[in-house]
């Protein structure tokens, strides 16, 4: 007796692939936060020397407290924009004496923290939310020096719980491990020049601005 052909399931349709996330970060993001790398290899970034400075981890280098805060703010904000995180747009505020600012638009989601510590505002921020580059740094205190606050920050939000300084001691640098992220970090300056290059006015402004922050933290 003639069965005819085995019985074959059928298939259930395939799903359609979904869109395109809009504004979706670029790859080869980095292993840490941009400002963390600049505290690692601020020599890269900033080249305010001052022998009663910052001295870099792993090198003799010492910089001014203040560079080094410039720097961490630029990279960190370069590098969203870059990572198609932000958008960075040039800006004014005032009534009648304008002053020139920059104006952040999230662009795109992302794990809170992935950016460390000095793009912890962007964090909370919902996609197509604007922000100022000084409300997004700024905090509500007075020190007597605003730029050290800032550095120590970063060191205690994205390096003190790392395995690149013994006990979690900014002054007990690990720096066979720590070297292994100069790669990247010199990857990360180029992109800092690059936009320094490009957008210089910009770039510019962004620098004013975290002049203003420093300013208005001062005790």
């Amino acid at each position: 007796m003639h069965l005819g052909a085995p019985f074959r399931p059928l298939r259930p349709p395939r799903r359609p692939r979904p869109p395109p996330r809009p504004f979706a970060p670029r790859a080869g993001g980095l292993k840490l936060p941009p400002a963390a790398l600049v505290y690692l290899f601020p020599e890269l970034f900033t080249g305010d020397i001052d022998p009663r400075g910052f001295k870099s981890p792993c090198s003799t280098v010492k910089v001014k407290h203040e560079g080094l805060f410039l720097s961490m703010l630029t990279s960190t904000f370069i590098f969203l924009g870059h990572s198609g995180i932000i958008s960075l747009k040039p800006d004014k505020t005032g009534l009648i004496f304008k002053t020139d600012i920059v104006s952040i638009t999230k662009l795109a989601s992302y794990r809170p923290r992935k950016f460390g510590y000095m793009a912890r505002k962007i964090d909370n921020l919902s996609i197509g939310e604007k922000i100022r580059l000084y409300d997004a740094v700024v905090e509500n205190i007075k020190t007597e020096n605003p730029a050290l606050y800032f550095i120590m920050q970063v060191f205690n939000n994205d390096l003190s719980r790392t395995e690149l300084f013994h006990m979690g001691n900014p002054h007990q640098p690990l720096c066979v491990r720590i070297l292994d992220f100069k790669d990247e970090a010199h990857r990360l300056s180029v992109i800092v020049r690059r936009f320094r290059a490009k957008r210089p006015k910009l770039y510019e402004i962004m620098l004013e601005e975290g002049k203003r922050i420093l300013d208005n933290m001062k005790k």
